[in-house]
């Protein structure tokens, strides 16, 4: 049998239980084994979701405007910049990590919740619901619609659109652009 000719869900905690039912004395159930899955796949997506999903983008533009800002190209150095900001990103979103793990992860784990599609629903939404935040309280309604219109989305009349209507593909990059605007204003400022 050809496994990588089928098809791959559409969530990946279903492609880790499809994986999970490839492993040898597997039941196919989510185990051990897939733990040890789970945790090398988030450890090869941090980097992404850190920069596209979480605040870092905007502390690190803002700290990188300020020290160019402040006549100083190397100092502090890039690293400082780096680590700072992705400090300062832990403490924002910790309450939202926590709100995913116990929502959509933990109750996967424990067993609680077997349904993988009804799991990646329950976990993304803390930090889909950040990102809607985070856009309107910026104001920056109109990169979604962008993103929207990019997809083929009927944006004609925005009232009509919910949030449940914006996919996460088109919510991310409207979410990072929204990030960059707002940390290069607060840059500039």
């Amino acid at each position: 049998m050809n496994y990588f000719a089928t098809a791959l869900p559409d969530n990946p905690i279903a492609a880790l239980e499809q994986a999970g039912a490839l492993l040898p004395g597997s039941d196919g159930s989510i185990g051990s084994t897939i733990n040890v899955l789970l945790l090398l796949t988030v450890l090869a997506l941090v980097p992404s979701i850190l920069v596209l999903c979480t605040c870092f983008t905007r502390f690190v533009v803002v700290l990188a405007v300020l020290r160019q800002a402040l006549g100083s190209p190397s100092l502090p150095p890039t690293q400082i910049l780096v680590g700072l900001s992705l400090l300062l990103s832990v403490v924002v979103m910790a309450p939202t990590l926590e709100q995913m793990y116990d929502e959509g992860i933990k109750p996967m784990i424990d067993g609680t919740l077997t349904n993988s599609q009804e799991a990646w629903d329950k976990t993304k939404k803390p930090i889909r619901e950040f990102m809607f935040a985070q856009i309107d309280s910026a104001g920056n309604w109109s990169t979604v619609y962008m993103m929207l219109d990019y997809r083929g989305v009927d944006t004609s009349d925005p009232r009509n659109l919910t949030t449940e209507d914006v996919d996460t593909l088109s919510l991310i990059p409207a979410y990072v652009l929204s990030e960059l605007k707002i940390a290069f204003l607060i840059g500039f400022r």
